[in-house]
């Protein structure tokens, strides 16, 4: 069975566009068959492809629009499933979309937004210390630090340390993840709602 790679979209761009793109995806989730889940492959068909001829292995679900972000989320096998989305920008000319897909297993970690407009966080910490679950985000190397020292009561200097890090009970655990940046579904030529400024090195 698969591992589950959980993405969250955000798609911003002009107010007609995002408009008719919501309208196309709420009525593809609108026409699922009662207790099935909606399928990628279903946005595929509706735009007028083939969606056997695209990688489309997953579900959606949860299509908001607030008017000037559209929003979903994808549950995919293993990676996030991106051809339905490089499809929805042919059509769409004037949007932009952004995501972050996690998936634990495989240590896919992955977002597009290089600016953080939409999804900021760069580091995910989770972790069972002396019974006790915690599950947390944040955005700087330095929040990151300090939330591995207020869960393990240990000070630590780099994430190599922390990831390093030994605990007396065998059930206890300290993971800490980065999110690596990708150019996949980024608009470099697109301007109006992105900071002009040029892709960060990493």
């Amino acid at each position: 069975m698969a591992n589950i790679c959980c993405t969250n979209f955000c798609i911003t761009g002009e107010h007609d566009e995002l408009q008719s793109a919501y309208n196309l995806l709420s009525s593809v989730e609108k026409n699922r068959k009662p207790g099935k889940s909606c399928w990628l492959g279903d946005i595929v068909n509706a735009l007028g492809y083939d969606a056997e001829k695209y990688d489309c292995v997953g579900t959606f679900e949860n299509v908001q629009f607030y008017g000037e972000v559209l929003s979903l989320d994808t549950d995919t096998a293993w990676v996030p499933m991106l051809d339905p989305f490089e499809l929805l920008k042919k059509k769409f000319r004037h949007i932009e979309i952004f995501f972050k897909a996690e998936e634990e297993g495989c240590g896919v970690f992955i977002k597009n937004d290089a600016y953080g407009i939409h999804f900021p966080e760069d580091y995910y910490v989770k972790a069972y210390i002396n019974g006790n679950y915690y599950d947390e985000y944040c955005i700087t190397y330095n929040e990151m630090l300090k939330c591995v020292q207020d869960i393990t009561g240990k000070e630590v200097k780099s994430i190599e340390e922390a990831r390093d890090l030994e605990f007396p009970d065998v059930n206890d655990y300290l993971n800490v993840y980065t999110y690596k940046r990708t150019r996949q579904l980024w608009t470099p030529s697109f301007r109006p709602f992105t900071p002009r400024r040029r892709w960060p090195k990493r």
